[in-house]
């Protein structure tokens, strides 16, 4: 979990509108769409006050044993990569 954290806070807002996109072709009541959004918010909350508590500044940033660093091959062709 601590090597995805960063990818979970960056891609759950787009997860909480893809629901907003299911909930508004099932022509779900408002309350629905308040409910995805407070789900999505609390989730980032929990999770960003999670990596605030666990980040230790005294670890380099450009070591490859960073704690919360991902780091995957893309686009090999081109040599893109998945790096936060």
């Amino acid at each position: 979990m601590e090597s995805s954290i960063l990818s979970i806070l960056i891609f759950s807002p787009l997860v909480g509108v893809a629901l907003m996109f299911v909930a508004y072709f099932l022509k779900q009541d408002d309350i629905v769409f308040k409910y995805i959004a407070l789900l999505t918010t609390s989730l980032q909350l929990i999770l960003t006050g999670w990596l605030y508590l666990n980040f230790d500044p005294t670890v380099l940033l450009t070591s490859e044993n960073a704690k919360f660093s991902v780091q995957l091959p893309w686009i090999d062709n081109f040599n893109i990569q998945y790096y936060i």
